[in-house]
């Protein structure tokens, strides 16, 4: 099969589920309609429940954003050329994300990029607005 986005407010509400999970060991689970469809997104076993189907199937975590959220070429044309950024208050979700992207085990070892990963701060985000 092939891997499908989540659309972006489930996406949203399943990263900061998600967060919340590793950060407190609670929350296991989160209830998100995507498509049309709703879903129990279980993270203790990374998998999602189709309500509907009652269909399991495997997922993934990715950090990047999805490449069907950017706007092509021509759509950029036709939107608003005032640039606005936006200052973002809550920054621990990115510093949670640094942290749990690197290796605990090589965070220790000098020169290495998890060394380096365990140390940076994010000390400003941004939304960008047009």
């Amino acid at each position: 099969g092939k891997w499908h986005d989540f659309g972006f407010e489930a996406n949203d509400h399943t990263q900061h589920a998600y967060l919340e999970h590793l950060n407190s060991g609670g929350i296991a689970t989160a209830e998100v309609t995507s498509g049309g469809t709703g879903r129990v997104v279980e993270f203790g076993t990374m998998t999602q429940r189709n309500l509907t189907t009652q269909t399991v199937r495997p997922i993934r975590l990715s950090l990047t954003m999805p490449r069907r959220w950017t706007s092509c070429n021509e759509a950029l044309l036709t939107e608003s050329t005032k640039i606005q950024y936006v200052p973002l208050d809550d920054l621990d979700p990115f510093q949670d994300i640094l942290t749990r992207t690197t290796h605990p085990v090589n965070a220790v070892v000098p020169k290495s990029i998890c060394y380096d990963m365990q140390r940076l701060r994010v000390t400003r985000a941004f939304r960008v607005e047009n």
